[in-house]
This record gives structure tokens, C-alpha cells and sequence, in this order.
């Protein structure tokens, strides 16, 4: 696209975002970044724009930026929210699609975690934006469902319509871990759906024991088992119904009683079913003298795995009262604090800071509690039902520093209002460098 402005590459950037406010003050000050560039014309889904510069440039189409082009950016715009600006968003489709667009199009996405992997456009508009209706158009006209990620990504959505849309156009789930991903979102028409379209229980992980430590009901794991997953299989040292029961997945573990499971506790896993049913009932169990106790392996972050199930709390704080470690953390060096602010629980993360953690911990994606939470604003899948600002407004009173970087960089706009009022009011937390 040569050489632009820089206000051309922040526009792009909000739009990839969703940072929409931010995006309408750019335009708002220069009307013409959306009106000579294909890739922002796209994004903003400006028809007359776009007509008239690939008439002009019939090249532009496949001039890309970043590895990036036009019609990648536009499948990942985030200019619109799902369900909004749909006519206008299947118009531009069709006249990029109808000037020689490639509806496999991708872009070759750099993780520091998970390496280099290509994303499609398909993946852009299901996964990353959440345009079922744009993906459907692509399905229509000859995407390919199995491009190792939209189906994966699809169980995010909150509903499983976008799961059932992909199974209908030929995605197959073996080796993509949809499966596990639905078990996530404790959904239970994604899980049906995808063990009928031959799913595999037994693929890779447990299911069985990932259902658990993922807070599914009790249908979920009974699907499950009419799938055919394993549930005498031993995890770490432990069994599922043992699981359940440390878990507080008191409705699970009875499932897995029934379809015969070994119901055999250990003498830890017979005080969890104590704590956890006095808890659920609104009382509170004798003690069980868990202080210090050397937890196994399997149960070890076993509150930071359930510190966002909604069901979770009356249970959550009566094992701390019970002497458990409430700073423990979970397989990815997440703590409870740190996973309380990525989910946007300014309630449950106050707890954990009244119970003075480290605040200088950091976690394995390299992450302090202050980004951790600004991560959590932009990918949290709960995040439009969640309090990030709350929670990073908890983090900022405990003395978290804002790396300039950050003011930039934010996509979630209340939280970016949040620092820039923060640091105007604390000029001493701005740092020009730092973990964002």
C-alpha cells in the first residue's frame, strides 16, 4: 500500500481492535484516511470508497501491508459488533470477493508463545471478529472450514451457532480441539454436536478430567460419557469422581456415580466434600486442618481454576478459611489474583489483594497483574459482561505502574480512559517502559 500516515496506522489498528471510538476520532479529524486507502475503505466498509479506488487501481486488492491484505483486514475489521451493519458489511464482501478476492485469503500470525501459524479470513470474521453472517458468505463461496482454527474458536462465541455453522459446511474436529474448547465454555449443544460429528473423547487430553477442572455441568459430562469418553481414567494421580468432588462439582461427581465411576476418596478429597457441602448449603464445616497441607499435583491451583465459575464462591472462600494457599497458582503460573483481573471480577480480585499477594509476580506469559488485566479487557471471552475497568482500577490503587506504551495500545476504551485519567491525576505511576 506504500508508504502512509501515521494516523492511516492507528486507524487500521483500532479497527483490527475494536477500539471504535478511537476509530471515529481519527475519522473524524481526517475524513480522507477512509477514502484512500482499500484496506481502512474495507474496514469501515465504505462502499463508494473502495469502488472507486479499486477502478482506479485494480492492483490495490492485492497489495498488501504486513503480510496483511485488503481483504484479510477487512474479514478482521472489528469497525462493527457482531449483528450490527450486516448489510453493509455483505456489500463490501461482494465487491471485493467479485473484483478477484480469495476467500482463503490469511496472514501469517507471530505468537511469542505459540509460534508462526496462518490465519484465515474465515478465522477473522468467526473467530476474531464475530461475523457469522460474513463467514457464512465466505463458507458460501468456497472457504475452507478446516483451516485449523475457526472451528476451535468458533466454541467462544457464547452461543454454538457458530460451531453448527462450520459442522454444516464439512469442519471436522478431529485434531483441532474443538472439543476441549466447547468443554471451556461448559456448552453443552457445541459438545453434542461436535462428539456426533466424530469428535474423539479421547483425543489428546482427558476430557473427562479437563470437563472438571473447567467448572461443566453435569449434562456436559453426561454427554460425555454417552460419547464415550473414559471415566475411570486417572489423572495425576486421581480420579474423576475424586476431581469432581475437590472441585465442588458436587452434581458432576454424581453423574459419574451413577455411570459407575470408582467413588473412592482419599482422606483429602473426603474433606473437600465436607467443606464443599457445608459450604453450598450456607454453613460452615468443622475444621479440617488443611493449613499447609502438601497439596497433590492435581489439585494444585485448584483456586485459581475456579475462581471465575459463578457457582464457585461460597466454596472458594470457605477452603481459604479451611487454611488453603490463596496465592497458589494454576499450570500457567496464573495465580487467583491474576486470573480474577484477566476475567474482569473486581469483586473476587479485591479478595485476593485484601489477602496480600505478590504483587511483583509474574506470570508465564510474561504478564504482571497490570497486564494481565489489560489483556484480559481486549480477549477475556466474558469480557462484554465484565468489569475490567473495576478491576483495573483495583490494580492501578495497588500501586501498578502504567507503561506509557499502554496508553496507546488499549483497546478496551474505558479501560484506556481509565489510565489516561489515572496518570493525569498519579503522574508518578507513568513509567516509560514496563509490562503491557
Amino acid at each position: 500500500m506504500g508508504k502512509e500516515m501515521p494516523n492511516a496506522a492507528r486507524l487500521k489498528r483500532a479497527l483490527w481492535q475494536g477500539a471504535s471510538r478511537q476509530a471515529a476520532d481519527l475519522m473524524r479529524a481526517e475524513p480522507e484516511l477512509a477514502t484512500r486507502d482499500l484496506a481502512v475503505a474495507a474496514m469501515v466498509y465504505d462502499l463508494p470508497a473502495a469502488t472507486r479506488i479499486l477502478s482506479q487501481d485494480p492492483s490495490a486488492l492485492t497489495r498488501n501491508e504486513n503480510g496483511r491484505s485488503p481483504f484479510v483486514c477487512f474479514a478482521f475489521s472489528r469497525f462493527a459488533a457482531p449483528g450490527e451493519k450486516q448489510d453493509e458489511r455483505l456489500a463490501m464482501a461482494h465487491l471485493l470477493t467479485q473484483a478477484g478476492a480469495d476467500v482463503n485469503d490469511s496472514y501469517m500470525h507471530e505468537d511469542p508463545h505459540f509460534g508462526t501459524a496462518p490465519l484465515s479470513a474465515l478465522y477473522g470474521a468467526i473467530g476474531h471478529a464475530g461475523h457469522l453472517d460474513l463467514a457464512e458468505f465466505l463458507l458460501e463461496k468456497g472457504a475452507d472450514p478446516n483451516d485449523g482454527e475457526s472451528l476451535y474458536h468458533a466454541s467462544e462465541l457464547g452461543t454454538p451457532d457458530g460451531v453448527l455453522m462450520l459442522l454444516r459446511y464439512g469442519a471436522k474436529p478431529q485434531g483441532t480441539n474443538a472439543l476441549g474448547r466447547a468443554l471451556d465454555f461448559d456448552c453443552l449443544e457445541s459438545v453434542k454436536a461436535l462428539l456426533a460429528a466424530g469428535a474423539d473423547p479421547s483425543e489428546g487430553v482427558s476430557h473427562i478430567h479437563h470437563a472438571i477442572i473447567r467448572g461443566c455441568s453435569a449434562p456436559v459430562m453426561q454427554a460425555l460419557i454417552d460419547g464415550g469418553a473414559d471415566y475411570t481414567e486417572i489423572n495425576q494421580g486421581v480420579s474423576a469422581y475424586g476431581s469432581a468432588i475437590a472441585h465442588g462439582l458436587l452434581g458432576v461427581a454424581e453423574t459419574l456415580a451413577e455411570a459407575g465411576a470408582d467413588t473412592t476418596l482419599s482422606p483429602l478429597e473426603e474433606a473437600f466434600r465436607t467443606i464443599a457441602r457445608a459450604a453450598f448449603e450456607g454453613s460452615k464445616a468443622p475444621p479440617q486442618q488443611l493449613e499447609n497441607v502438601d497439596l497433590p499435583e492435581a489439585y494444585q491451583g485448584l483456586l485459581a481454576q475456579m475462581v471465575a465459575w459463578p457457582k464457585a464462591w461460597p466454596y472458594i472462600t470457605a477452603l481459604v478459611e479451611q487454611g488453603i494457599n490463596p496465592h497458589d497458582p494454576e499450570g500457567q503460573n496464573m495465580p487467583p489474583f491474576h486470573l480474577a483481573g484477566w476475567e474482569g471480577l473486581p469483586d473476587r480480585l479485591a479478595y485476593f489483594l485484601d489477602l496480600k499477594p505478590d504483587l511483583a509476580h509474574i506470570n508465564a506469559y510474561g504478564g504482571n497483574l497490570f497486564s494481565t488485566v489489560l489483556h484480559g479487557a481486549e480477549h477475556c471471552p466474558a469480557r462484554a459482561t465484565r468489569d475490567h475497568v473495576g478491576a483495573m482500577r483495583l490494580a492501578l490503587q495497588a500501586g501498578a505502574e502504567v507503561p506509557r506504551p499502554a496508553l496507546e495500545v488499549a483497546a478496551n476504551e474505558p479501560v484506556q480512559r481509565l489510565l489516561k485519567d489515572w496518570v493525569a491525576a498519579h503522574p508518578n505511576s507513568l513509567v516509560e517502559d514496563g509490562i503491557w
